[in-house]
């Protein structure tokens, strides 16, 4: 089989769905025998350094991602005579007459709008349903996510593939055992470790209330915030800023970010709105007890090795993050069921899986 897929919004920014592409190439490239093509902006990401002489690149040569991904990518995939074109991050390209798998992270364009960018939701609305109008198959990673769209799009479930997620491959090492060293953008005392971009699903105020009522009784303490500031981001950064005990990272690179989920007290996420949960998994994989919010996304990700509370529910983090102070023994507990879990997502299964939906979008 000759599977294309859509790499054109790779560009370095360190987003869950730009990682989702980089992840799922990778894999495809090592646990398969298919002829592989990645479409891609200007030129192949480093991160395929290792596999790239078990893929074909096709440049789409623009600096505009519409362009890319709704004329050149159209041309390209044609031209590559391919089996299926999936399209993980962006939307297909309309009017393809070719065989299509769109991956929809999750239902947030139709049932939360409103946290989304400006003019993102609609954008994403009409060409999915355009795709999925003509035959598209769709690909997610969770199954609460599954459910939801076929509830919304009104699809047959054999047209809904759950194909999840895996750790990226640039943390592979540290799971064969590879030492991860404190960086030197933690601080030295003690810390909380929240990953995500800040956005009205973050859930960061629910964050930074826990971390008021916890600082006062451990001064000592201190929250590390890293991610980007996203869409409608003000007011929580300032309130961050302006946080005693905060440290405020922005993006940081991937061994840093390694190295600060091995040596943080616990990851925390107070995020309302999931596709799947990423940073959970990387922090389980990478040796931190687990914080989440309960959300279906968080519990098909953490399973029993996570803790959970309910969205908003500041005082219930602010007393997990206290016994992780306290308690040895819940950390060493919560981060030896996080890494067993993590062991689940490989990326031999994320491959396996996305074949499987591959090849059933491609047998109709």
């Amino acid at each position: 089989m000759r599977i294309g897929i859509d790499a054109s919004s790779v560009l370095d920014e360190g987003t869950g769905l730009e990682n989702h592409v980089l992840t799922l190439v990778d894999a495809v490239a090592r646990f398969s025998d298919h002829e592989l093509v990645v479409f891609v902006r200007r030129k192949l990401p480093r991160q395929w350094d290792e596999i790239q002489g078990r893929l074909e690149a096709r440049c789409l040569d623009t600096d505009s991602q519409v362009l890319a991904t709704q004329v050149l990518l159209r041309r390209a995939a044609r031209r590559a005579r391919l089996d299926v074109l999936y399209c993980g991050a962006k939307p297909a390209p309309a009017g393809y007459a070719g065989t299509l798998l769109v991956g929809i992270h999750d239902p947030i364009p139709w049932m939360k709008p409103d946290v989304m960018g400006r003019g993102a939701a609609p954008w994403f609305r009409t060409f999915h349903s355009m795709s999925i109008r003509h035959g598209a198959h769709v690909a997610t990673p969770s199954a609460v996510s599954k459910g939801a769209l076929e509830a919304l799009l009104g699809l047959e479930g054999r047209r809904v593939h759950v194909v999840g997620n895996a750790l990226a491959p640039w943390y592979q090492r540290y799971l064969a055992g590879a030492a991860i060293e404190r960086p030197a953008v933690a601080p030295s005392a003690p810390y909380f470790l929240a990953v995500r971009r800040i956005d009205p699903r973050s859930g960061l105020s629910t964050v930074l209330d826990a971390w008021d009522d916890l600082r006062r009784r451990h001064p000592h303490v201190r929250l590390v915030l890293a991610g980007k500031a996203g869409w409608k981001a003000g007011s929580w950064v300032e309130r961050a800023r302006a946080t005693p005990g905060v440290t405020m990272l922005g993006e940081v690179s991937a061994p840093d970010l390694a190295g600060l989920y091995r040596h943080a007290l616990g990851f925390v996420t107070a995020s309302m709105h999931e596709g799947f949960g990423l940073t959970v998994l990387e922090a389980m994989a990478l040796g931190a007890p687990v914080l989440a919010t309960g959300i279906p996304p968080h519990l098909e990700v953490g399973g029993d090795a996570a803790r959970y509370f309910a969205v908003g529910d500041w005082t219930s983090l602010s007393r997990a993050m206290e016994r992780l102070v306290h308690d040895e023994g819940e950390r060493t507990g919560r981060v030896a069921r996080g890494k067993a879990r993590a062991l689940v997502f490989s990326a031999e299964r994320l491959a396996t899986r996305f074949l499987e939906a591959a090849e059933a979008t491609a047998g109709g």
